[in-house]
């Protein structure tokens, strides 16, 4: 079974009419199908990807065969995809989408209340400010907000540019 096949084989499960939308949702095939990709990928130079790859095909024919999703079905197959992105992101390296984005919207947060409350506390008190405390606290804030989604959105388009993202 050649990569399209395999892949779209997934995609008809999922949109057999045994699933509902609040199923699809849970499921999340567009995201399983892409770390089904990622380990169609690996499974040469990776033997866990490879078992993983054995297991992908039994639990989507598993699904593809029941009539009703059964809870052992939906159990294996969040199980699978647990452990899936588990491994992907351990031993592969791969990361979430906007992974960075976030990482440094936080890192910059942080930064402007640090650089804020260095400023306050030892030069607040001996040069005035022409805005209040608070305005001042917002803008650092702010600015520290602005500059870490910057970089990290920077470094979430390399990431994407060199395809080392988990789905």
């Amino acid at each position: 079974m050649t990569r399209n096949e395999w892949l779209e084989e997934i995609e008809h499960t999922f949109q057999d009419e045994k699933f509902t939308a609040t199923q699809i949702r849970y499921f999340r095939p567009d995201r399983f199908m892409k770390m089904a990709g990622r380990i169609e990928e690996f499974k040469s130079d990776c033997k866990i990807c490879e078992v993983y790859f054995d297991e992908a095909e039994e639990v989507i024919s598993r699904l593809k065969l029941e009539k009703g999703i059964s809870e052992e079905a939906f159990y294996a197959y969040n199980s699978l995809f647990k452990r899936l992105t588990e491994h992907l992101r351990g031993k592969h390296k791969l990361v979430f989408p906007r992974h960075y984005s976030s990482l440094f919207t936080l890192i910059g947060i942080l930064s402007g209340l640090v650089i804020w409350l260095v400023i306050w506390q030892f030069l607040g008190v001996k040069i005035d400010f022409p805005l209040d405390n608070k305005t001042m606290f917002l803008i650092f804030v702010f600015a520290g907000l602005s500059v870490g989604r910057l970089v990290g959105s920077r470094k979430d388009k390399k990431i994407q540019e060199l395809n080392l993202r988990i789905y």
